[in-house]
């Protein structure tokens, strides 16, 4: 079954707008306003353009590879180990963040044990990421559009309340791996490009997935700092009361659920495509660093998403970068790879 345009659309806007959605607020409120639009700008033309280099890279392939493959095939084996395993971190602590996200909203919506919450919703989950993505695909673009729809009712809510906020003593490290936490989606590119075949298609749905990203999350983003300014909690719907809670709970578990699937598909791929494991244990191992970390029940929300986005995400962006300059050695690519050859001379 081949994704629609819009399909693949709902894919990479599913995966984008996970965790990032309920702690970009807070990012925003530590930068201030118009640092924080500033920065939100900044991290999303770097994605885009790093999309873009992954795309043109996967269209020179004829077999389907997650990133960790392609790192073996044109940068070795060594590095794609490495690559591997810091891709096993960021999106098992996607993941993590996510089974954290979910404790946190039924703890604070149904007065439950927040562990107890994170793990009966990891393992429902689980059982839904045995489906491979065609069973996905239809799903995603519903969840993602109901998504959309929650983040402007959820902004026309609180647009009465609203105040312009600048912080008194701006943070940068934090705010910077929250918001590039948030826009990372190029685990979900493998998955979108074995259904598409034409180069412009894939090109066309980064470019619109990622300014769609960038709008829903400036309009989310400064209307609950506006709304709540100073008091803006990491987790921005445990601020929210009344009818905005309500819909304000429904978007973050909408956003939560459709990251999860999308990251534990591109590491079950990441097993089954390019380390060649069996499929059921392809699943299992895309699990279990996640489910561990769980059940320990490590660290907080809100510091998983700044580390894992300013260390594993900005390895995964250079590592993105330094393949395609490879890749330009071999071939012709156009733009982006003569661009590449300013950024890597040899």
């Amino acid at each position: 079954m081949n994704l629609t345009h819009w399909q693949a659309i709902g894919i990479l806007v599913g995966t984008t707008l996970g965790a990032g959605t309920l702690g970009l607020p807070y990012a925003i409120k530590e930068l201030g306003m118009f640092f924080g639009i500033l920065m939100l700008l900044f991290v999303a033309i770097l994605v885009i353009i790093t999309h873009m280099y992954l795309a043109e890279v996967f269209h020179t392939e004829e077999h389907v590879h997650q990133i960790s493959g392609l790192v073996e095939k044109y940068i070795g084996r060594k590095w794609m180990f490495l690559f591997s395993l810091v891709f096993l971190f960021y999106l098992s602590a996607a993941m993590v963040a996510y089974s954290l996200g979910f404790g946190e909203i039924f703890s604070s919506l149904f007065s439950l044990p927040s562990y107890a919450s994170s793990l009966v919703l990891f393992a429902l989950f689980a059982w839904i990421l045995y489906f491979r993505i065609r069973v996905f695909a239809g799903v995603e673009l519903l969840l993602t559009g109901l998504l959309l729809l929650l983040v402007l009712v959820v902004s026309l809510l609180l647009l009465p309340s609203f105040s312009w906020y600048e912080s008194s003593s701006p943070s940068v490290f934090l705010p910077y791996g929250v918001i590039l936490f948030a826009f990372m989606g190029a685990s979900s590119l493998s998955e979108v490009r074995q259904e598409l075949s034409d180069k412009k298609d894939l090109f066309q749905v980064i470019i619109i997935s990622l300014v769609i990203c960038f709008m829903t999350y400036t309009l989310l983003g400064i209307s609950i700092v506006g709304f709540s300014g100073v008091n803006t909690s990491d987790v921005f719907v445990s601020g929210l009361t009344g009818s905005i809670a309500l819909f304000g709970y429904l978007l973050a578990f909408l956003a939560l659920s459709t990251s999860f699937l999308s990251c534990g598909y591109a590491l079950k791929d990441m097993f089954y495509l390019d380390i060649r494991q069996p499929y059921i244990r392809s699943w299992m191992l895309a699990l279990l660093p996640a489910f561990l970390v769980v059940v320990f029940s490590v660290s907080s929300f809100i510091a998983i998403l700044g580390f894992a986005g300013a260390v594993g995400g900005g390895i995964i962006l250079l590592t993105i970068l330094f393949l395609h300059h490879k890749v330009v050695r071999r071939t012709s690519l156009g733009f982006f790879g003569s661009l590449s050859v300013k950024f890597f001379p040899s």
